[in-house]
């Protein structure tokens, strides 16, 4: 048995479809529990990709950006919880 995998924006309307397209993991970061940082992730294009955020405990959330020119990631972690931020492509 297969599953697929769908991404759909805020309209609710398929955005990425796994059955029709590639979707390949490019990057991961680790982001440490009461950080700022940034760090640079070259292979990762933002029109053609998703980035999704892993944060471990309950009630924990995070701010980040990613500048498609320059490829910085940024983020502010307030909390006593660490992440990980994974990097998608999809093709």
């Amino acid at each position: 048995m297969s599953y697929g995998l769908e991404i759909k924006n805020s309209s609710g309307q398929i955005k990425y479809d796994s059955e029709s397209q590639t979707i390949r993991a490019i990057s991961s970061v680790f982001i440490p529990d009461n950080s700022s940082s940034s760090e640079t992730v070259s292979d990762y294009d933002s029109n053609f990709g998703f980035i999704t955020i892993t944060v471990t405990g309950s009630n924990s959330e995070l701010s980040y950006f990613f500048d498609n020119s320059s490829k910085l990631f940024s983020w502010s972690n307030p909390n006593n919880n660490p992440a990980l931020a994974y990097f998608f492509s999809v093709k």
